[in-house]
Formats: C-alpha cells, structure tokens, sequence
C-alpha cells in the first residue's frame, strides 16, 4: 500500500481536498466536530512526506546553492506576492483575515 501511495501521491492528495471541499460545501456542520482531526491529519501527512526524503540527500541539498536560492525566493518572494494578490478576494471576516485581529481593537467611545 505504501509503494502504491507513493506512486499515486499526487492523486491522493487532490481526491482527498476534492473530498474535503465536497465535505465542507454540502455538510458544513460537521465541521466542529472534526475540528479536532486536523492537527493528527497534519502530522501523520508531514510525518510521511518527510520519510520519504533521505537524509543525506537533504544535507546535501541545503549545500546547493541554486537550491537554497530558488527556496529562498519562492518562500520571501513569491508565495508572499501569490497571497497579497488574493488578499482583495478573500471575505471581510476576521477570522479569515488575520490582520485586524493582530491589532487592538479600538475602544467605542461613549
């Protein structure tokens, strides 16, 4: 099973969003009560993502520069741009919008 998912990873991984959006869309109330999955989920997907990468090919792989170089502009540069692009897309709600909450809230004034 494990070489199967290895082979089909990509599949997986779309079927199992495709699954999870279907989820949210025609069932959201059963969100709370699997609030509660998503850390577990997180780290068994991270625990197997990562089992895969030996470990010296990841020592040797931060040794390259044009490597590190590539991480370092997608993470600082593009992924930031990718996010302030949708920024204008996403709901005015706060728990969505993490930029208001870092701020105190003003004080009503009577």
């Amino acid at each position: 099973m494990v070489a199967w998912m290895d082979a089909h990873q990509i599949g997986v991984y779309l079927t199992a969003m495709t699954v999870g959006a279907v989820l949210g869309h025609t069932a959201p109330g059963l969100g709370p009560g699997l609030e509660h999955a998503i850390n577990p989920l997180l780290g068994a997907l991270l625990y197997v993502t990562f089992l895969q990468v030996p470990a010296a090919d990841l020592v040797r792989s931060l040794r390259d520069g044009r490597f590190l170089i590539a991480a370092l502009v997608v993470n600082f540069a593009v992924v930031p741009l990718v996010v302030a692009a949708m920024f204008p897309f996403l709901p005015n709600d706060q728990a969505v919008r993490l930029v208001p909450r870092l701020l105190p809230a003003p004080h009503p004034t009577v």
